[in-house]
C-alpha cells in the first residue's frame, strides 16, 4: 500500500509527459502517411498503377538524361521503355518528341475476333458458364492445366520468357502485342498472377476467354441468331499435350462426322470436323481448345487473279473485267493449241558424288 501511494503522484507527474509523447507520435504518422499518398504518382515505382502514365519508347541517344517526369523502366540496348505522363511528354521540345513512339498498343492482345483491352480483359463475368465435360471456367478454379495469357509491359526479353518458363508454365505461342499464350497449371497461374500483381514486367495474367477461340465466321452465325441444329463444317485447333485424348472424345461425341484425323502443326493439332451450331461454343469453352473456325469451300479465283495481274479492269477501274480473261488473252494472239508452246522441265534429278566438285 505504501508503495502504491508513493508511487501515485509519480505516475500523475508522468502522464503529460505520455501525452505529449502521443502527440509527436500521431503527427508522425501522419506525415508518413501523407508521404506515402504522394509516393503513389512517384514514377519510380514501375509496379503501382497508375492511370495517368503512359509509356514511349525512344531509341537510344534521344534522351540522355530522363527529362523531368520520365522514368527509365527497362533498357533494351538500342532503345528504351519509359514511363512518363501525357504533361510530361507534351512538355518536351518538339525535336525530341519527333523520336519518341506512344506505346499504346501495348496495352492490347490481338485475336482474329478483336483486341483484348488487358485492363478489363477478362473478368469473371467474362468466363463462358456453358456446360461441357471439362471447362475452362472449371479447369481455371482448380490445378488442372488450361490455355492462359499473359502480356509483358514492353517487348519481351528472354530473360522474362525464362521466368515464366520458371513457373512451370509451358510457352505456346506469341500473341501480339508483347503477349504470350501459355499452357500452364494452377500453381503456374497463381505464380503468374503474383507477377502480374507486381508490375516489374508482366502487366497481366489470366486465362484465355472461351470468346475469342472462334472465328469470325463462326461468331458472325452465332451472332445472328443461325440455327443451332444445322451442320456446319469447321476446322478446330488445340494445344498438344498429355492429356489430349479428353478433349479429343468430347469433340467426337459432339461431332456430327470426322473428315481428317488429327494433325500436328508446331505445338498445336488440327482436326475438320462437322458439328453442330450449337455445339460450337461447348467445343470453344473446351480448355485445351485455341480455335474454332468454319471451313469454308476454297474457290477457283485464277481468272481474277489474271485479271489483276493484266491490268485489265472493268469500266470504272474498280474490280477485274469478268468474265473473259480467256478471250482477253485470245485477243492479244496467243494460241489455243498446246503444241505451240514449249514443254520446260526442271529436275533436281540428285545425281552427283557428294561433293560440290561433281560437275553435274
Amino acid at each position: 500500500m505504501l508503495t502504491a501511494r508513493s508511487g501515485s503522484p509519480r505516475v500523475w507527474y508522468l502522464l503529460p509527459i505520455v501525452a505529449l509523447a502521443l502527440v509527436l507520435l500521431l503527427s508522425a504518422g501522419a506525415g508518413n502517411t501523407a508521404a506515402n499518398d504522394s509516393s503513389l504518382d512517384d514514377l519510380s515505382a514501375p509496379n503501382q498503377t497508375n492511370s495517368d502514365s503512359i509509356k514511349v519508347i525512344a531509341p537510344r541517344g534521344a534522351l540522355e538524361e530522363a527529362p523531368e517526369g520520365f522514368t527509365l523502366w527497362h533498357d533494351y540496348g538500342s532503345f528504351a521503355l519509359y514511363r512518363t505522363t501525357s504533361e510530361a511528354l507534351n512538355a518536351l521540345p518538339a525535336d525530341i518528341r519527333a523520336q519518341l513512339v506512344e506505346a499504346d498498343q501495348m496495352e492490347r492482345l490481338w485475336f482474329d475476333s478483336g483486341p483484348i483491352e488487358v485492363e478489363t480483359a477478362i473478368q469473371p463475368e467474362a468466363m463462358s458458364a456453358m456446360s461441357t465435360t471439362v471447362t475452362t471456367e472449371a479447369a481455371a478454379e482448380n490445378s488442372d492445366e488450361i490455355l492462359h495469357l499473359v502480356q509483358f509491359v514492353g517487348p519481351i526479353k528472354d530473360e522474362w520468357l525464362q521466368a515464366i518458363e520458371a513457373t512451370g508454365a509451358n510457352l505456346v505461342q506469341y500473341i501480339a502485342s508483347n503477349g504470350y499464350l501459355l499452357w500452364a497449371d494452377g500453381l503456374s497461374r497463381s505464380l503468374l498472377d503474383e507477377m502480374a500483381a507486381e508490375g516489374e514486367f508482366v502487366q497481366f495474367s489470366g486465362p484465355l476467354p472461351p470468346s475469342v477461340k472462334i472465328g469470325p465466321a463462326l461468331s458472325a452465325r452465332l451472332a445472328a441468331g443461325g440455327d443451332l441444329d444445322e451442320p456446319v463444317p469447321v476446322v478446330i485447333q488445340m494445344v498438344s499435350h498429355k492429356l489430349e485424348e479428353e478433349s479429343e472424345h468430347t469433340i467426337a461425341d459432339l461431332a456430327q462426322s470426322q473428315e481428317s484425323s488429327w494433325a500436328p502443326v508446331l505445338k498445336f493439332q488440327n482436326g475438320n470436323f462437322t458439328v453442330r451450331l450449337g455445339d460450337v461454343e461447348a467445343i470453344a469453352n473446351l480448355p485445351d481448345v485455341y480455335w474454332v473456325e468454319e471451313r469454308l469451300e476454297r474457290e477457283l479465283l485464277d481468272e481474277v487473279q489474271g485479271q489483276i495481274v493484266a491490268g485489265n479492269f472493268n469500266a470504272d477501274q474498280s474490280g477485274p473485267a469478268s468474265p473473259g480473261y480467256l478471250a482477253w488473252l485470245a485477243s492479244y494472239g496467243f494460241s489455243t493449241n498446246p503444241a505451240d508452246y514449249p514443254v520446260v522441265d526442271i529436275t533436281d534429278d540428285g545425281i552427283g558424288n557428294g561433293t560440290t566438285n561433281s560437275g553435274d
